[in-house]
């Protein structure tokens, strides 16, 4: 869009071709921009004259609007075309503005990425300065399993596009189903991470791919009957992984028992509590609470928004003064939660990389 202008437009041309010069010749790729509508400059094809993407990426100009949707569907359409198991199917998105063309809601990006998704398409989203929409981006990668960035200056996106590429480069799993299967008095509540299905004592979840040297987690909430807290350790189920190494091709399972125990001593229950769960449990809570209030907000309900998003900065301090060296990233989040929910009209959730 004609926000692009300058410096904006300038480094996301120099992030574009510098990913270019990652891929070699029997990797594939596509251009495609979008602004009142999607054109694709670049038809997927083998990487066989980086020197044609480059000359083509470095025409791209400014256009209007901002028609985000027509954009991923364009891309859609290129990663289908040259569709193999073998390979990793990725569409990475950059927007500085708001979708103002075409499907605007976050629900409509939640569901399109849910359906690449099903499609082993992922969605990398990076959001450029202040005036994009987060959520809406946010939700668009995580239906789909990609990545979402926040690039606050232009000079970050070379950054930013060169850990994508690491990631996907780096590869070393791929359509990863990870199925927990309850003992009997155990229930699982919901997904506290990412969506899944759930019903009764069994919960599962998906993933396209995963990278070396990375971690990957679900959170799920579940409930246990009162006969079971008794002291001891206990098995109250089993996680079993399947997925696909992604350099032999060969199918791999993985399973491990869960198990816990109970204590009526707060001393022990605090001493054996493992932070990073924690920190992860909170955040998850905040970006959910943060989207109802989003949805709240539309609805010109700010004073019900505004207690949510006062609830997550208090959660957040909460958590934070518990455990001790609290990542700065969490207390910046519970910071600027307290901000919006201090404001006469609360906005969307603050910007977060993730």
């Amino acid at each position: 869009s004609g926000s692009m202008n300058g410096y904006r437009i300038a480094q996301a041309r120099e992030a574009a071709i510098m990913a270019v010069g990652r891929l070699g010749p029997d990797d594939i790729a596509s251009v495609v921009v979008f602004d009142t509508r999607a054109e694709v400059i670049i038809p997927a094809q083998k990487v066989t004259d980086p020197g044609f993407f480059i000359e083509r990426i470095r025409r791209i100009g400014l256009g209007g609007s901002t028609a985000i949707h027509d954009g991923v569907l364009s891309g859609r359409g290129e990663v289908l075309a040259f569709m193999d198991p073998r390979r990793l199917n990725r569409i990475v998105l950059l927007s500085d503005g708001q979708a103002n063309v075409g499907p605007r809601r976050v629900e409509d990006f939640a569901r399109l990425g849910q359906s690449l998704l099903g499609e082993r398409i992922s969605v990398s989203t990076i959001g450029l300065g202040l005036g994009y929409n987060e959520d809406l981006m946010l939700q668009l990668a995580l239906a789909s399993d990609g990545n979402h960035a926040f690039a606050r200056d232009p000079s970050d996106l070379i950054t930013i596009f060169n850990r994508e590429f690491n990631d996907v480069l780096a590869s070393c799993a791929q359509t990863v189903s990870i199925d927990i299967d309850l003992k009997p008095g155990v229930r699982a509540v919901k997904a506290v991470s990412r969506d899944g299905v759930i019903a009764g004592s069994n919960a599962q979840f998906r993933f396209n791919q995963v990278y070396a040297a990375t971690e990957h987690y679900v959170l799920l909430e579940v409930e246990i009957d009162k006969e079971h807290a008794a002291g001891g350790e206990q098995d109250f189920g089993i996680v079993k992984v399947a997925y696909t190494d992604a350099r032999s091709g060969q199918a791999q399972t993985l399973d491990t028992a869960i198990r816990a125990r109970f204590s009526a001593s707060e001393t022990e229950v605090r001493a054996n509590a493992d932070s990073k769960v924690g920190e992860a449990v909170v955040e998850q809570v905040a970006r959910a609470r943060a989207r109802e209030a989003v949805l709240l907000r539309d609805q010109g309900r700010f004073d019900e928004a505004r207690t949510l998003l006062q609830q997550n900065a208090t959660d957040i301090r909460a958590f934070a003064a518990s455990v001790p060296n609290a990542p700065a990233q969490l207390l910046e989040l519970g910071n600027q939660y307290n901000a919006l929910g201090t404001v006469n009209a609360a906005p969307a959730s603050p910007q977060q990389q993730s």
